[in-house]
C-alpha cells in the first residue's frame, strides 16, 4: 500500500525541537529564581547566541526594567548582571 505526502523541506518544525529556550529558560529559574516565560510579570526577552553553549539574554518587566542574562547551556551555568 503506497503512502502519499509531501516532504517538508526547510520547515520551522525542527528548530522548535531544537530551541535552546527551554534549557535556557530552566537555568534562570534555577539558578537566579526567575520566571523568564512568566507573561504576567515580564514583557518578553531577546535571546543572541554568541555560540553553541552561550546566550545573551535581555529581558524586560511590565515597569521597563532589564535584566541582562549570560546563560552557558554546556556547563549549566546562568550569571544575572545588573
Amino acid at each position: 500500500m503506497p503512502i502519499y505526502s509531501t516532504p517538508t523541506i526547510g520547515s520551522n518544525y525542527e528548530e522548535v525541537f531544537d530551541s535552546p529556550i527551554p534549557t535556557i529558560s530552566e537555568l534562570i529559574l534555577e539558578k537566579n529564581n526567575i520566571d523568564i516565560e512568566n507573561k504576567s510579570l515580564y514583557l518578553g526577552y531577546i535571546v543572541e547566541e554568541e555560540n553553541d553553549c552561550e546566550y545573551s539574554i535581555k529581558l524586560m518587566d511590565k515597569s521597563k526594567k532589564e535584566y541582562l542574562f549570560n546563560v552557558d547551556i554546556c556547563n549549566l551555568k546562568s550569571i544575572l548582571y545588573n
